[in-house]
């Protein structure tokens, strides 16, 4: 029985999977200083959770561009 693999994620396919530029998930990357799970020669690989963070980051960033400013206790982006 093979073990089952999770899905790993280069900066390139969690824009694609995201929908928004590769500069702008780096951005959201070294922004919220969220650490790649390991490393494929210079490619920062990223798991599941990292890929949930940068995705919140990205929303986050969004409505605070959007709105100008942040608004305490208020969520960020629906789903």
């Amino acid at each position: 029985m093979a073990a089952e693999q999770s899905q790993v994620w280069t900066v390139t396919r969690i824009a694609e999977r995201l929908g928004v530029s590769r500069f702008r998930v780096e951005y959201a990357i070294s922004s919220r200083r969220i650490m790649p799970s390991s490393r494929a020669g210079i490619a920062r690989i990223f798991d599941e959770a990292a890929l949930g963070a940068i995705e919140a980051a990205i929303c986050e960033i969004q409505t605070i561009r959007e709105r100008g400013h942040r608004v305490a206790g208020e969520e960020a982006c629906t789903p």
